[in-house]
């Protein structure tokens, strides 16, 4: 399997490292002092990025009244652990556009992730959960990371395994049947892949265990939180079918959560998903 990750890697070395603009915003934020329009002038270095940062700042979740024009104002808005998270997952999308996948696929990833995302942020908001809401975000942004990186380097496997399944059934892929065709999961590529980019332990974590909350060992609220929105996301792909989680009960429990919660939550990630999908991902 090590051989596996290696060489699916290797692969995909047009993506060994995130863009220069992720890199120089960390250490820019790293300086305390730091004035909101130095930020910004690393920000605006990626025109796609800025552009994007901007029309998140001006949509419905952050509910601004004034119109926000420029990346200073954004960021006075959004706040800088925020900037952070979002520039990165931005700047992951960005990178992904290298991998040669069909785009049929980058595409329908991409929306799963995206609703994932925006239901592990709003899960946690109403789960009271104190970190920060667009840690969980990302999380839910690059939970499935992997899987690129298999279609990039193995794509007739990855098509013959993946290629033909629908989205509300994507979620019974066996992960066994993934390494006994593919050589490896797409949960411990991704975990690979974000621990070669030292990215945080709970975007190595929600890779890694998204489909097995109780082995995490770092970030076990957060894994919990992941774990359901994934499978809340997967229901929501077939026209909002809470009764398919039933199985989750146990955990419904577990969080304090009751069905019309979880309805309320799909229903709001579903309307904030619709808005936020060709300006979030594409140009």
């Amino acid at each position: 399997m090590i051989r596996a990750i290696e060489a699916l890697l290797e692969k995909a070395a047009d993506i060994h490292a995130l863009p220069d603009v992720y890199a120089r915003l960390m250490r820019k934020l790293n300086e305390p002092e730091a004035p909101d329009g130095d930020l910004a002038t690393i920000v605006s270095l990626d025109p796609v990025i800025s552009s994007r940062l901007l029309r998140l700042a001006n949509g419905a979740y952050y509910g601004f009244p004034a119109r926000i024009n420029t990346v200073s104002q954004a960021i006075s808005i959004i706040g800088r652990k925020a900037l952070s998270n979002l520039v990165l997952g931005m700047a992951v999308i960005g990178s992904t556009d290298r991998l040669e996948i069909p785009v049929r696929e980058t595409r329908r990833h991409w929306q799963h992730s995206l609703l994932c995302a925006l239901t592990t942020r709003r899960l946690g908001r109403a789960l009271g959960y104190r970190g920060d809401g667009e840690s969980l975000f990302v999380a839910g942004l690059l939970h499935d990371i992997g899987r690129l990186v298999i279609w990039h380097g193995a794509p007739e496997a990855a098509s013959a395994l993946w290629g033909q399944v629908r989205e509300e059934t994507a979620r019974a892929v066996n992960l066994v049947l993934e390494v006994e065709r593919l050589g490896i999961d797409h949960t411990r590529m991704g975990e690979a892949l974000l621990k070669q980019w030292a990215l945080p332990d709970l975007l190595v974590e929600g890779a890694r265990w998204h489909h097995d909350h109780e082995r995490a060992t770092l970030c076990r609220e957060e894994l919990r939180i992941l774990y359901l929105a994934n499978l809340m996301s997967h229901s929501a792909s077939n026209v909002g079918d809470v009764e398919s989680l039933v199985a989750e009960e146990p955990l419904f429990a577990v969080l304090g959560l009751d069905v019309a919660t979880v309805r309320q939550v799909m229903d709001d990630s579903a309307a904030e998903f619709a808005e936020l999908l060709d300006l979030f991902l594409w140009n």
